[in-house]
C-alpha cells in the first residue's frame, strides 16, 4: 500500500471512531415492567421511538406478547391460545411476533393499532422475526422453511434455512446450507431471489447473519464468534474476553454501533454472559441490573439510541425485560 493511501485510510479509520465516540456516551439501564401477575419478561425488539416489545408471563408456556411505551406494559393478547410472542417492531408501531391459536400451534401475527393479524392465512407461517418500514414481514415455518410476507403473499426464501431481519431495500439477512456434504451453514443474504454466500472462516462450521441495515451492513455469529460484514470485507468483532465467545444481534442504520452479548466471566458458570454494544468495534459492558449476574441485548434501535434486551439472575434465570438508553 502506498505512504499516502495508508494515511488516507488511517484517518478515515479515526474519523470512523471519533464520530462513533461523539454519538454515544454511556448508556442507562431502565427495567421495563411486566405485566399484571407476571414474574418474569424480556424485550426482543426497540424502534427509534423507544417503544420495546417482547413477552411478559409467568411461564413461556402462558406468557404473553407486550409493547412498552411510555413507561407502561401493554398486553398484546394470543390468537386464542395461550402463549404469545413480539419479536420485532418498526418506527411506524407495527409489530410482528409469534402467537398459538391453539395449545402448541403457533401462527406468525402482524399487530398493528391494536389489531393481531394472523399472517398464517396467507399460507403455512409459525413466526415472524422482523418487519422493516415498508411492512414487508419476515419468519419461518416449521423453523427451516424462512419465508417473505409481502402484502398478504408469502414467498419462501428457497435456498436459505433462515431469515432474522430484513431492511428496506428488501435484503433478507439469515443462512444457508451448504451443499459439499458437511452440512455448514453459512451466514447468507437473500437479495431478488439470489443469495449471497458470506462464507466463514478457516475451520468454523455453523454461521448466521442476524441482522441486515439500510446500508446493507450485516452482522451475525460464526461459530460462537460475533462479526460485521460490509461490501464483501468481514470483521471479527472482539469479546470482552479475548478467546471467549460472542454474539452480534443487531445493528444500527450508521453501522457504527452493532448490539449483542459477550461472555463477561471465564470462570463463572455458562460464562456470565453481558449485554454489550460494539461502538465502532469495541465492545461496551452494559452491565446488568443490581444483584444480577447476566445480561443479554438484542435489538438496537435504527439511530442506535435505544438497546433492548434483558438483564438476569443466575441463579433462578428469570428474566426482566430492560431498555438502555444511550446518554
Amino acid at each position: 500500500m502506498k505512504l499516502r493511501t495508508f494515511v488516507v485510510a488511517v484517518m478515515l479509520l479515526c474519523g470512523i471512531v471519533l464520530q462513533g465516540q461523539g454519538r454515544f456516551r454511556g448508556w442507562t439501564m431502565v427495567p421495563l415492567p411486566h405485566l399484571p401477575g407476571a414474574t418474569f419478561s424480556e424485550a426482543f425488539g426497540v424502534n427509534d421511538r423507544g417503544d420495546a416489545v417482547g413477552w411478559s408471563g409467568t411461564t413461556s408456556y402462558t406468557a404473553h406478547a407486550v409493547l412498552w411505551r411510555d413507561g407502561a406494559a401493554i398486553d398484546l393478547g394470543t390468537l386464542g391460545g395461550p402463549m404469545s410472542r413480539a419479536l420485532g417492531i418498526n418506527n411506524h408501531g407495527q409489530i410482528v411476533g409469534e402467537a398459538e391459536v391453539a395449545p402448541g400451534d403457533s401462527h406468525a401475527f402482524l399487530w398493528d393499532d391494536g389489531v393481531m393479524q394472523d399472517l398464517a392465512a396467507a399460507g403455512p407461517f409459525n413466526a415472524a422475526r422482523a418487519i422493516n418500514d415498508r411492512g414487508d414481514v419476515v419468519g419461518h415455518y416449521q423453523l427451516v422453511h424462512p419465508l417473505l410476507w409481502r402484502d398478504g403473499v408469502l414467498t419462501e426464501l428457497a435456498g436459505m434455512i433462515s431469515a432474522f431481519d430484513v431492511n428496506d431495500r428488501l435484503e433478507i439477512a439469515g443462512s444457508l446450507v451448504v451443499d459439499d456434504g458437511t452440512g455448514a451453514f453459512h451466514p447468507a443474504i437473500w437479495r431478488d431471489g439470489a443469495i449471497i454466500d458470506l462464507g466463514l472462516a478457516e475451520g468454523d462450521f455453523l454461521g448466521v447473519a442476524k441482522a441486515i441495515n439500510r446500508r446493507g451492513v450485516v452482522v451475525g455469529n460464526r461459530d460462537g464468534h460475533a462479526f460485521r460484514w460490509e461490501n464483501g470485507t468481514t470483521i471479527a468483532l472482539p469479546a470482552l474476553i479475548p478467546g471467549l465467545f460472542a454474539f452480534a444481534e443487531d445493528v444500527d442504520d450508521s453501522g457504527l454501533l452493532v448490539a449483542g452479548s459477550s461472555m463477561s466471566d471465564q470462570n463463572a458458570a455458562r460464562g456470565a454472559p453481558h449485554a454489550v454494544v460494539w461502538l465502532s468495534g469495541r465492545p461496551i459492558d452494559l452491565g446488568t441490573l443490581p444483584g444480577d449476574t447476566i445480561s443479554t441485548a438484542w435489538a438496537v434501535s435504527d439511530k442506535g439510541r435505544f438497546v433492548a434486551g434483558a438483564s438476569i439472575e443466575a441463579a433462578t434465570l428469570i428474566n426482566r425485560a430492560v431498555l438502555w438508553t444511550s446518554r
